[in-house]
């Protein structure tokens, strides 16, 4: 999932089909909608997602600072 097609792949409700979610930092904000960082931006994320596909893994890669999931 490129930045540039996370609208589409919203749009198209395509997290409901899905049983994880790897994605890094980058696309984790675009997807969020949020600016925040590490384990707050996958926070967020996974609040969001949940909502969506309560049944869904998440992985986020923050480079040097790991990953959480």
């Amino acid at each position: 999932l490129a930045e540039a097609e996370t609208d589409a792949f919203c749009a198209a409700n395509a997290f409901s089909c899905c049983d994880l979610l790897a994605v890094n930092e980058g696309e984790a904000r675009a997807l969020a909608h949020s600016h925040q960082n590490g384990q707050l931006l996958a926070k967020s994320l996974s609040d969001q997602m949940m909502k969506i596909n309560p049944a869904l893994s998440i992985v986020v890669t923050c480079g040097k600072e790991g990953s959480y999931s």
